[in-house]
């Protein structure tokens, strides 16, 4: 679509930053909480910088905090062999998700990248990375995708070729009258399989792994068109061993 291609085009972008100096003559406001004033690492202010708090004792499937090892969603299987996620959904890295899904603080996106290259294994070899698709209706309001975004910078850094893998079928439901979770649902459904992967290693990546859900369906569309393995890597993660988690988990379930 012609707008798609114009906020790719660098004198778009050029303005677009010009705009935000305008506003913010300072330089951007913090990412976790969007408050002016003095920046530290990651683009955070003081009180935001204390509030990231990383992914330590993992279940080492699907790379959410768990105190008791392996969870029992990954006890029951998952389509993806191995996730990571550098920090847990909450505090100043969900206020920086937020950023950059809702405030069009795409800069944040190079700061999320370099933090999932941080604990990256070499070793794992994976021959091409894709993002998790937005929906049509996620990309107008936003226009950008928020994973690609990631995706994109995190390729440079640990030399993995970017690709858009993942596409969305479309349905001939109308979603005027279904809840927020139908919708999700739909929108989890509809993944199918644009590319190439044939006997290859696929690398998806994404903002938040929730319930891992999301992870699992872009897997197995991948899987069932060839792919030998699929790798998964997030910013941040909701831990496992919370109400929270336990709530959004009682929900997909049904």
């Amino acid at each position: 679509m012609r707008w798609r291609t114009m906020l790719k085009d660098p004198r778009v972008k050029r303005i677009i930053k010009m705009l935000k100096e305008l506003i913010y003559p300072e330089g951007f406001p913090c990412v976790g909480c969007w408050s002016e004033g003095r920046l530290y690492q990651r683009n955070l202010c003081a009180k935001c910088t204390k509030t990231l708090e990383r992914n330590v004792r993992v279940c080492p499937v699907c790379g959410r905090s768990n105190y008791t090892g392996l969870c029992e969603d990954c006890r029951k299987g998952r389509q993806f062999s191995k996730a990571i996620a550098p920090y847990k959904y909450k505090g100043s890295a969900k206020g920086m998700v937020i950023s950059l899904k809702y405030r069009d603080a795409t800069h944040a996106a190079d700061i999320m990248a370099q933090d999932i290259a941080a604990i990256w294994d070499d070793d794992i070899r994976v021959d091409v990375m894709t993002g998790v698709p937005s929906s049509q209706e996620a990309f107008i309001k936003r226009g950008y995708n928020q994973s690609y975004e990631i995706a994109t910078r995190l390729s440079e850094i640990i030399n993995v070729p970017f690709r858009e893998l993942i596409g969305l079928k479309r349905s001939g439901k109308s979603q005027h009258f279904l809840t927020k979770e139908q919708r999700r649902q739909q929108y989890i459904d509809s993944f199918s399989c644009i590319g190439d992967v044939k006997n290859k290693r696929v690398l998806l990546v994404d903002d938040v792994l929730t319930t891992g859900a999301t992870a699992d369906a872009c897997a197995r569309v991948l899987i069932q068109s060839g792919a030998l393995d699929v790798y998964v890597a997030v910013f941040a993660s909701v831990p496992y061993n919370t109400a929270k988690y336990q709530k959004i988990a009682k929900k997909n379930s049904k």
